[in-house]
């Protein structure tokens, strides 16, 4: 038997969060904007249930590429939540993804649906919960210079 998976796609910045969803990996049912903080990841959780119930999902999948420090908070959010499947993708991937489907413009919100069918079509592996003493080291050595 198939799963109903929710596919979420998320656009990464320093200030915001822009996502996306789709089960079908072709029609984007809903984005979200939210700031890049701990407010922002629980209403983006909420806002995600909310599609999972209503779309019938067995599984929910969340996509985002890797972009430095600005993802680690939220990555951390997410695994501590431990309840879904997290992919945490090398951006040149993504961008090959985008110009396979002819993809011209550029906003964060058309990357966070361009995630979301990519986390669709691509099914990435899920991504490992980084030690907590490799993080500290991380933000101590983005700190250094």
């Amino acid at each position: 038997m198939n799963k109903n998976v929710l596919r979420v796609g998320i656009d990464v910045s320093k200030e915001h969060l822009d996502c996306a969803l789709t089960v079908d990996g072709v029609i984007i049912l809903s984005t979200k904007r939210v700031k890049n903080n701990l407010l922002g990841f629980n209403a983006t959780e909420t806002w995600i249930g909310k599609h999972c119930k209503k779309n019938m999902c067995d599984e929910i999948h969340i996509c985002f590429e890797s972009t430095g420090v600005y993802d680690d908070d939220l990555a951390d959010y997410l695994f501590e939540k431990g309840k879904y499947k997290i992919s945490i993708v090398n951006p040149m991937q993504t961008k090959g993804f985008a110009r396979s489907m002819m993809l011209r413009t550029k906003t964060d919100k058309v990357d966070a649906g361009m995630l979301a069918i990519y986390c669709a079509k691509g099914n990435p592996r899920a991504s490992l919960k980084v030690p907590h003493e490799i993080m500290v080291f991380k933000k101590l050595q983005s700190r250094a210079w």
